[in-house]
């Protein structure tokens, strides 16, 4: 099996986003993403912010591979021209399967290795753990969230299913006093570092909660709601939460609390999900 064809669209790549990645600042990237039909992985490279140093995390998709070779070559061979043609010191390869309507295992606990670092999105910084998770701590494709809508500024933010709360980051760092929701305490206390390390302070809320549960109890009304809602999620309290069933009244619970002018950003990565 020749791996030519993938290194030569990983170059072609990096070239391409090479200006834009120096222009903004940008130490987290997707450099290649299933491109190439007989190759279907995602990588995403990483620069740390305090070393320079670079990673790379791969996610072979093993379901669409349909040969023990092509398994060594991503094993074996891809590492090894990433680190003669990235520099990259150190890599991990973490087994992403097709997602099922009820998969939630990208916020399950898979290591201790604790590998993490600090990478630099333009103004901002985030703290990622390389080994632990199969998700790093900052998802990619909501750049645009984080970079591109600060046209408008929102005084009160509730960020729903917060994660690690990258985007209660960006908007805080514009001003804004955030409320960052979510059913984990691990991921609420990454968040917790995120806003250290970007020196943000003021009156900005990290709430352990059922999303559903916080919306019936709290009282507040926000400028801005940001509902980032995973495919599915488990609860203590209340019924498993599946976004392709309950989007739409989740939807319209969150519209209760916004104000007079306020704004829903409704996220999801289900793909064919058509909103009611």
């Amino acid at each position: 099996m020749d791996i030519t064809p993938l290194c030569n669209r990983l170059i072609k790549n990096h070239k391409r986003l090479k200006n834009y990645l120096k222009l903004n600042n940008i130490g987290a990237y997707r450099i290649y993403d299933r491109d190439i039909p007989e190759f279907p992985l995602i990588i995403e490279l990483f620069s740390d912010n305090k070393s320079n140093k670079n990673f790379a995390v791969i996610w072979p998709i093993w379901e669409e591979i349909d040969s023990s070779l092509k398994k060594e070559i991503v094993e074996n061979e891809l590492p090894i021209f990433l680190k003669n043609n990235f520099k990259v010191q150190e890599f991990w390869i973490k087994h992403r399967k097709i997602q099922r309507t009820c998969d939630h295992e990208q916020y399950q606990k898979r290591g201790n290795d604790s590998f993490t670092l600090d990478v630099a999105e333009g103004p901002l910084l985030f703290k990622l753990n390389l080994s632990d998770y199969l998700d790093v701590g900052l998802f990619l494709d909501h750049r645009p969230l984080r970079m591109g809508l600060f046209n408008h500024s929102p005084k009160k933010v509730l960020n729903l299913f917060s994660y690690t709360c990258s985007l209660g980051v960006a908007y805080a760092k514009k001003g804004a006093q955030v409320t960052n929701v979510d059913l984990s305490n691990r991921y609420l206390e990454w968040g917790k570092d995120n806003f250290a390390l970007n020196k943000l302070k003021g009156k900005h809320h990290f709430v352990s909660e059922d999303i559903r549960q916080f919306l019936k109890t709290n009282r507040e009304n926000f400028d801005l709601i940001i509902i980032d809602a995973p495919t599915f999620s488990n609860s203590k309290d209340l019924a498993d939460f599946n976004v392709k069933y309950d989007h739409t009244e989740l939807i319209a619970e969150a519209d209760k609390k916004l104000s007079i002018s306020g704004q829903i950003i409704f996220s999801c990565n289900l793909r064919g999900l058509r909103p009611q």
